[in-house]
């Protein structure tokens, strides 16, 4: 740190102009920042002025003073001192008039303090030295829509998507421009092409309900008007989101993490809270974010080390005890989870979320009354909560009370729940008439589960399942399919979509779909069994192929020798023209069916000898 005598003067010899063209440059008050910053305020400062008097005796050149200037108004841009940073900027572009980024710069900051007109003549002057920097085209299509220049902006904004045919913001501007040119439809789809770009910039919503309420939709209007949560475009500006890493500030970069993570960015925000952290250490709020970030970007175990790092600086930190949790619950390390739940709602009693989950954590091990009971306790307090209510239905049914489970069930069918929370109810209440095998109205629970939620995949495979065994193999197809879609992993749907498909003699189609599933999942035997047998078998020619029937069979046998398999080979055989083969084959197959006593199929078996010797290929083997 300056002694103040030296500082006082090198003051006086800052704020004396150098020459006609240099401004002065404004002392701001800095005791209200972090001591970091402002002791690297004023080492800048204290350079700069140090370098003044070299200029002024000729012995620091005019690039170097330029670059003095430029750094400190950095600084001054990034804390809030816009005529210090202006000023900076300005004898910084006095002195080297042909580097971009003062320029920019001061383009960027002009809008702040609302001159547009010398935002758009400096972006602009900033663009002849590089016409491509996509940042400044948007920052002045932005400028020159708030003045009026609407022609000049969609030049703007088209020229980004020239360079950048994904690029939000120009979309956004666009849209906007459409706006004050009275096209509204127009407005509304450019709107809609940046909200697909980018999801989380819900502030396009409150753009899109003025373009519909234009239009005359008020109700589309308000539905969108809602979405607003006020979180604009991003805008990746490499030469403003980098001043963050200048920055001695903790807070600065703690801000800016907190920028990032409301962009879905999270490994910045990582970047930015890290430096944080080690500039100012013991901050559990900077490790619960760095715990946030790093669980948004799939880093677990540092997402869980760090929540135990919050935990060690804030013991009694509720919501890292619960964040904590879910992560535990994750792994099925359930135990410890519920120890955290139960800290989590002591800490914070009126948490309904956390005593939820811990009830649920209860249950999972195996203590169904209590969890019940603290169940009871949450809907003491809000006996509308659907979790809750659904939670506790789960519990009730778990131990036998399933009239009570129907009760609960009913509560928030008929109370004021959202569709997802009804469509879960009405779900579980399937599950609750098909232990009674009460089939019919199972299905119809698992109807309404999916007219209100489309998106409930075992709601989905569950309807499927039931309408198959009532030989509505078309619509239990559909629903194996929507189940496939929400979860492409679920290999048991899969089967089930191909084989309602067969089974509803639509044979094409379940070539199709069986192809799409083993191309996904080609490791499982189950798909690839039953596709060598549907090109083997199929009625219909054009979902036949022998030659690859017998590629998938054999591939099925020689991982697993079974009769069923065995037997597919023979069927490929004799799709392929090879009968003779076909016969060895199932003779073979008759030899160990009798030697392993298996009496049932033994008809069945026999009869397919017989085709193969007459040379007649098998045809629909599934109906037995």
């Amino acid at each position: 740190m300056i002694e103040r005598s030296v500082a006082t003067l090198l003051a006086l010899l800052a704020v004396a102009p150098l020459a006609a063209e240099l401004r002065e440059l404004p002392l701001p008050l800095l005791d209200n920042l972090e001591a970091t910053v402002r002791e690297q305020l004023e080492t800048e400062r204290q350079a700069v002025d140090e370098a003044i008097v070299g200029f002024r005796a000729g012995s620091v050149d005019a690039a170097r003073m330029a670059e003095g200037y430029g750094s400190i108004g950095r600084l001054y841009y990034l804390n809030d001192f816009t005529d210090a940073a202006e000023a900076s900027f300005l004898n910084a572009i006095e002195l080297a008039p042909s580097t971009f980024d003062w320029r920019y710069y001061l383009g960027a900051l002009y809008p702040v303090t609302g001159r547009l007109e010398d935002a758009a003549h400096h972006l602009a002057a900033a663009l002849e030295l590089r016409p491509d920097y996509v940042p400044a085209l948007i920052r002045l299509g932005r400028v020159e829509l708030d003045l009026g220049q609407v022609d000049q902006a969609i030049a703007r904004f088209e020229a980004v998507l020239a360079i950048d045919p994904d690029a939000a913001a120009a979309f956004k501007g666009l849209g906007r421009a459409a706006f004050e040119n009275g096209e509204f439809q127009q407005a509304i789809e450019l709107f809609e092409r940046a909200l697909e770009i980018q999801p989380e910039a819900n502030l396009i919503y409150y753009q899109l309900g003025l373009a519909y309420r234009e239009l005359g939709d008020r109700e589309r209007a308000l539905e969108n008007l809602k979405l607003n949560r006020h979180q604009d475009v991003r805008l990746d500006d490499p030469l403003v989101n980098n001043l963050y890493l200048i920055v001695r500030s903790a807070k600065l970069h703690f801000n800016s993490a907190i920028d990032f993570l409301e962009q879905d960015r999270p490994e910045l925000a990582i970047e930015q809270l890290l430096l944080a952290i080690e500039k100012q250490p013991g901050q559990f709020t900077y490790h619960h974010n760095l715990a946030a970030a790093y669980g948004l970007s799939g880093r677990e175990d540092e997402a869980i080390a760090e929540y135990r790092k919050v935990l060690e600086l804030n013991p009694a930190y509720p919501n890292a005890h619960f964040n904590l949790a879910m992560l535990l619950v994750e792994r099925d390390q359930v135990a410890e989870a519920a120890r955290h739940l139960e800290l989590a709602h002591r800490y914070d009693p009126e948490d309904l979320v956390a005593h939820t989950e811990w009830a649920t954590a209860l249950s999972r091990l195996g203590e169904p009354e209590r969890a019940a009971a603290e169940l009871g306790k949450v809907l003491e307090q809000d006996p509308t909560y659907g979790k809750a209510l659904l939670n506790l239905a789960t519990v009730q049914a778990q131990i036998g009370r399933t009239t009570a489970a129907e009760v609960t069930l009913a509560e928030l069918i008929e109370g004021d729940g959202n569709d997802q929370e009804r469509a879960a109810a009405y779900y579980r209440l399937g599950k609750i008439h098909e232990q009674r095998q009460a089939g019919e109205r199972a299905i119809a629970a698992y109807r309404a589960a999916v007219e209100l939620d489309d998106e409930l995949a075992e709601a989905h495979s569950s309807l499927a399942v039931l309408l198959a065994r009532r030989s509505g193999f078309a619509e239990a197809a559909g629903h194996f399919g929507r189940a496939v879609e929400l979860e492409p992993d679920d290999l048991a749907s899969h089967f089930g979509r191909a084989l309602a498909l067969v089974l509803a003699e639509s044979y094409v189609e379940a070539r199709a779909a069986l192809e799409a599933s083993v191309e996904a999942h080609p490791g499982d035997l189950p798909l690839v069994h039953l596709l060598a047998r549907l090109l083997a078998t199929a009625p219909d020619a054009a979902a036949r192929d022998g030659r690859r029937a017998l590629e998938l069979a054999q591939q099925v046998f020689a991982q697993r020798q079974t009769l069923e398999h065995a037997e597919t080979i023979a069927m490929a055989l004799a799709e392929a023209g090879r009968f003779e083969e076909a016969a060895s084959w199932q003779r073979d197959i008759l030899t160990r069916a009798r030697q392993q006593g298996v009496a049932g199929p033994l008809a069945s078996l026999e009869r397919r000898l017989a085709q193969y010797e007459r040379g007649e290929p098998v045809r629909a083997p599934w109906r037995g």
